[in-house]
């Protein structure tokens, strides 16, 4: 199995918006990840592939989910840091929240994208040159075309919030 590396937040770091530019961004900056749950992470290990979503078989991560440009074509739903501004992933955050929250049960895994794979993301201007993007994915989005096996994953990072007691 991948190694894990973890990241621990309390409370009050989420509650503190300066606590994303100072630690998740570079957490994340520089590679291309999919963003899931606990029990989208269980499913991921059982199953061996992060899955399209097309089917609506799995739980969405965000509103935005289910009508993005991606889930429609059947493509595997990505982020990529690795050349977005800041401007971008503020703007990314705007839509979708990076971080844990109480509906990610407290924890986050971000599965990282071996860079030799790169070259067969759809980036988020295909949507656009298709004529198919009406402002319904994220500024940093991109697509894998195929689920795509764990052994094209080379970390996972995990980011939990700590409890209090």
């Amino acid at each position: 199995m991948l190694k894990v590396d973890q990241w621990e937040l309390t409370h009050e770091d989420i509650e503190n918006d300066t606590l994303l530019g100072k630690n998740i961004f570079p957490y994340l900056t520089g590679f291309v990840f999919h963003k899931t749950d606990q029990r989208g992470y269980d499913g991921i290990c059982q199953s061996g592939f992060i899955e399209n979503n097309h089917k609506n078989q799995h739980p969405y991560s965000t509103g935005l989910s289910k009508i993005s440009y991606g889930n429609k074509n059947g493509y595997v739903c990505l982020f990529d840091f690795t050349i977005a501004t800041s401007f971008e992933i503020s703007e990314a955050l705007e839509k979708l929240n990076f971080l844990p929250s109480c509906q990610d049960h407290y924890t986050v895994y971000y599965f990282i994208l071996e860079q030799q794979y790169h070259s067969n993301l759809i980036p988020r201007t295909a949507a656009m040159t298709k004529g198919e993007y009406k402002g319904d994915c994220i500024p940093t989005e991109c697509w894998f075309p195929r689920d795509i096996p764990i052994e094209y994953i080379n970390k996972i990072k995990k980011v939990f919030i700590k409890d209090d007691n």
